[in-house]
């Protein structure tokens, strides 16, 4: 279930269409757009991980604050 906002939308609820399950919107996917999709899920994961293992040998790397 999505975010909802103090609006009209939060109390005319039925108003809304029905949403498509998430299962549901990746059977409709074309093979090009899931190779996009997962390309870029491999990519934000690298970048995570590079970004994690800076912070972790920044320490490693730190100059001696006593010199």
């Amino acid at each position: 279930m999505g975010r909802r906002y103090w609006d009209e939308r939060f109390f005319n609820d039925d108003d809304a269409p029905p949403r498509e399950s998430r299962r549901r919107r990746r059977v409709r996917e074309s093979d090009k757009e899931l190779l996009c999709r997962l390309a870029a899920r491999h990519k934000l994961e690298e970048m995570w991980e590079a970004k994690r293992l800076k912070y972790y040998l920044s320490d490693v790397f730190a100059e001696d604050p006593r010199a």
